[in-house]
Formats: C-alpha cells, sequence, structure tokens
C-alpha cells in the first residue's frame, strides 16, 4: 500500500481545520437522526446524509435503495476530472439504540458540543 504524502495529509487537515464548522455541524446533523438497530431503520439517517451531500458537495450524484425492510443504502458518486484510481467508502448508517436505562444527564441524540475549545484534528503517525 502506498504511504501517503505527508505535506498533502498536512494541507488536507489544515483544510479540515478551517472547515471545523462545517464538519461539527454535519456530524451534529447526523447524529440527531435516530438509526436504532433493533429495530432497523436506516430510512430517515439515509434522507438526513444525502441532504448533507448535495448541500455541501458540488455536482455530488445521490441515490437511495431500498434493500429490504427498513433498511436504506445511499450512494454518493463524486466524478473527478482526471483518470486514475477511484476512492470507495463504505460505512454503516444504522446505530445500537439508545438505552433509556441510562442516567443521561443530555439527549444522546443532540449532538451537544462540550469542551471542544481549540479544537484541532491530530495526525496519527504510524
Amino acid at each position: 500500500m502506498p504511504r501517503v504524502d505527508r505535506a498533502a495529509r498536512k494541507a488536507f487537515m489544515a483544510a479540515a481545520a478551517t472547515r471545523r464548522d462545517q464538519v461539527v455541524d454535519g456530524a451534529r446533523a447526523l447524529i440527531s437522526v435516530a438509526s436504532p438497530n433493533p429495530p432497523l431503520s436506516t430510512e430517515a439517517v439515509a434522507d438526513a446524509a444525502a441532504g448533507l451531500l448535495v448541500k455541501l458537495v458540488p455536482d455530488v450524484e445521490v441515490s437511495t435503495h431500498a434493500a429490504g425492510e427498513g433498511v436504506v443504502n445511499l450512494v454518493a458518486r463524486v466524478r473527478g476530472s482526471g483518470l486514475g484510481r477511484r476512492l470507495v467508502m463504505n460505512g454503516h448508517l444504522d446505530t445500537y439504540p439508545v438505552n433509556e436505562a441510562l442516567p443521561w444527564t443530555v439527549d444522546p441524540l443532540g449532538g451537544l458540543v462540550r469542551d471542544a475549545g481549540g479544537w484541532e484534528p491530530s495526525v496519527k503517525r504510524r
């Protein structure tokens, strides 16, 4: 596997840091949509993720695909301008159910940001 250029990685992290509010707002939007499994239900979070992508990514192609009762998959495609490799990301839209028996002091789906002063992403070294 090829090593990632350190300068490119550093530039990416700096760009992410300048978009901190966008990153936090996007995360909060997704966190606020319950997608517990069980019962399996990903339609609402797929719609929320699709809305974020359309808002944030120029010329993104977004489609949703029903894969069974309660299961909706999201596919987003961003076409590049050159030849070469493709990047494919795969993840889960479902989450564990919120355990209502726990003594929550904040809404677990509220996306409360606390103690984030001076937040900057760090680069892990291997």
